[in-house]
């Protein structure tokens, strides 16, 4: 883990050059510590929280190294989990950190790997203050009286205390029924003579481990619900261990917000990157679904006064409830609602209810909720989800649904803005790849540049063998698919200094510095051969015809283009499916 200095703001991608803003007001909507680091463990972003924690600026903590932000001491301690962090591996453990005021406070920390395209780019830090949960826990380490008091203060839990024999002498707590136990049932009685086997198998060993003077958590979910249990030695005056005890604590909503905190950062990294609204809306819809464990998550997009259109929808195949993408709507359903009123809305589905509402309640739902969605002043759309429950839905959840909506309307603002600017970008919106002016202005400096220091050029220009009968038989959107699949390849083969783009209907053009001619038709050739020899979908096999030109055999940036096209169009003509280059000039013509 080295301290080289590596520009932080590359470290989650070129996406966050565009808009950085996104992915730190959501790290700023999560409550917790929350940053980034990247491979070199410089900080790419942290939350306003992160940088009070610590008291540090943004300045001071915006590619530093962690040593500098954290402490050596703290760095060090960490150091390992780090390391194990950018190998891929998660990291998930609970520490005692000092704040910036002096105050020691317990926390639970996760390292989160952030993976793309199979290589680990650094990691996200979520921290939660747990002090309360610890101190909680110390506080139990009184009389039983004392114990008994703490267990019934408890709002979602439960505590056991028992002797060397494991002998319950406690069983107290408002939670103790959703383990299948009751005090009456524990108290007096020891742990195999009062709990099922297959339960003393799991406890037993975090029971000797407290009576050994140790500390051991673990976690069971009891159908929907996640609890964390702490099993520790209950100590006398002399620090003596006289008896176990076990604080067991719902932390369902923890887990949720955790679950709920990494579909955010996902779905943001989507949106930093400038991904479809239709990508970022199956992510959210997916991560609603798993998250709130509800049967159907869908977004929506108002295409009328009646009338709305599926983006995304999760299980995609609910066609019996949406049996057409653009559908009416009206008010009994949450995003009629929405759309009748602008706000948040929560329905339950009646007897008489037709139509969407009645297709649901059919489907067995039983409830809804819908947030609006919107782009600028406008009424975009809805995030909506489904329960089979009458009392599935409640504030948090839809509280949850605005956040998942906020990315969503930040997804369709970027959309939009693309659009707007696309006369005068430089990315040609159907393959991804340059387009011919950013083309035509990237060799004009090649050009230049080969000039003054002698340097190789070549440049290549392509199209795809009888196109028009793909069009034709399959139609544009298919031939669409097919210049974006050519579009992959030639990329893949390319080099990171070369350009590729789309300069014409079905024309590409390649633009190779520091290329002679002879290197560029060879590389050519290998492209050939590619795509003659893996199909284009349903289309089948196609060809391409590749016309190569060299800087030396041309007479700048034009001629250079020209002569390439010739080279083509020579190829074509020759059968197609092949490489040709243009021929040097004549003497006579020099």
């Amino acid at each position: 883990m080295t301290e080289a200095a590596i520009p932080g703001q590359r470290a989650l991608g070129s996406g966050l050059d565009v808009l950085p803003e996104t992915v730190l007001a959501v790290f700023n909507g999560i409550p917790g510590l929350v940053g980034y680091w990247d491979r070199e463990c410089r900080n790419v972003l942290a939350n306003d929280a992160y940088l009070e924690w610590f008291g540090k600026t943004p300045a001071e903590v915006r590619g530093r190294h962690a040593r500098e932000v954290v402490g050596q001491e703290l760095f060090e301690r960490n150091r390992s989990r780090m390391e194990r962090a950018l190998a891929g591996e998660e990291q998930v453990f609970d520490r005692a950190i000092t704040d910036a005021s002096g105050r020691q406070r317990w926390t639970q920390t996760s390292y989160i790997p952030d993976a793309r395209g199979g290589e680990v780019q650094g990691f996200f830090v979520l921290v939660t203050d747990i002090t309360a949960r610890v101190v909680a826990s110390r506080a139990a380490r009184r009389t039983v009286d004392q114990h008994r008091a703490l267990a019934r203060s408890l709002p979602s839990g439960f505590v056991l205390v028992f002797d060397e024999s494991l002998r319950y002498s406690l069983a107290d707590g408002v939670e103790l029924s959703a383990f299948g136990v009751s005090r009456r049932a524990l108290e007096g009685r020891t742990l195999h003579e009062a709990v099922p086997p297959h339960l003393v198998a799991e406890v037993e060993p975090h029971y000797r481990t407290a009576l050994a003077g140790g500390t051991t958590s673990w976690e069971r979910q009891v159908g929907s619900r996640v609890f964390r249990l702490t099993a520790g030695p209950v100590l006398d005056d002399d620090d003596e261990v006289i008896a176990g005890m076990v604080t067991a604590l719902d932390v369902t909503e923890d887990r949720m917000q955790e679950k709920a905190w990494r579909a955010l950062a996902a779905t943001a990294r989507d949106v930093a990157r400038n991904a479809s609204t239709a990508v970022v809306a199956e992510d959210v819809t997916t991560s609603l679904a798993d998250i709130f464990d509800v049967p159907t998550a869908v977004v929506v997009r108002f295409t009328g006064p009646h009338t709305a259109t599926v983006v995304a929808m999760t299980p995609k195949s609910d066609s019996q409830t949406f049996p057409q993408r653009t559908f009416d709507i009206d008010e009994q359903t949450a995003a009629g609602r929405v759309l009748a009123t602008g706000r948040v809305a929560t329905v339950h589905y009646d007897a008489q209810a037709d139509g969407v509402a009645g297709r649901l309640l059919h489907h067995g739902h039983r409830s809804g909720a819908a947030v609006p969605v919107r782009s600028g002043s406008e009424l975009w759309g809805a995030v909506c989800v489904a329960s089979r429950h009458e009392d599935g839905i409640d504030r948090r959840l839809v509280d949850r649904l605005g956040t998942f909506a906020e990315l969503v309307e930040l997804s369709v603002a970027s959309s939009r803005s693309l659009d707007a600017l696309e006369r005068e970008a430089h990315t040609d919106a159907l393959t991804g790849l340059p387009n011919r002016r950013a083309f035509d202005e990237r060799l004009a400096r090649e050009v230049e540049i080969s000039g003054h220091d002698t340097r190789p050029l070549a440049v290549a220009i392509m199209d795809v063998d009888h196109f028009k009968s793909v069009n034709d038989a399959h139609g544009h959107p298919v031939g669409d698919t097919v210049l974006a699949d050519l579009a992959a390849r030639v990329s893949t083969i390319s080099r990171d200094h070369d350009l590729v783009a789309r300069v014409g209907g079905e024309e590409f053009g390649w633009i190779m510095p520091g290329t002679t001619g002879e290197q560029a038709v060879e590389a050519a050739e290998r492209l050939r051969a590619d795509v003659s020899r893996r199909p284009f979908g349903d289309v089948g096999f196609l060809t391409v015809s590749i016309g190569v030109c060299a800087l030396a055999d041309a007479g700048g940036p034009e001629d250079l283009v020209t002569r390439a096209d010739e080279a083509l169009y020579a190829a074509k003509r020759g059968g197609r499916d092949q490489v040709r280059r243009a021929d040097p000039p004549s003497a006579s013509s020099s």
